[in-house]
């Protein structure tokens, strides 16, 4: 659900056509995939691309603030930070996030 929140923030970053920056959207849709999966390379057409759409390196930052709350120590640790991940979806204002 989360990673499919970050296509949809491309995919409406996207729309308007086929100007360059949407090709370049598009053409780094397979960039953004969990942070452990990317080569050092990719990492810069990243950067690029998240300069280009700051809301997709919102999104795709949620998404992996969001995965790291998996691999909390604790329940109480796994609670706080949901908390507060949640409270920065709602303030991102992102629609593919729910509120």
């Amino acid at each position: 659900m989360a990673r499919h929140a970050v296509s949809q923030v491309r995919v409406t970053l996207q729309q308007g056509g086929v100007s360059p920056e949407a090709m370049r959207l598009f053409r780094g849709r397979h960039l953004l995939v969990a942070q452990e999966r990317l080569r050092p390379g990719d990492w810069v057409k990243l950067r690029a691309l998240f300069r280009l759409a700051p809301d997709l390196q919102t999104s795709w930052e949620l998404v992996e603030e969001l995965r790291q709350w998996y691999r909390s120590g604790s329940w109480e640790q796994a609670r706080q930070k949901i908390r507060q991940w949640a409270a920065k979806v709602r303030q991102c204002g992102l629609a593919p996030f729910p509120n």
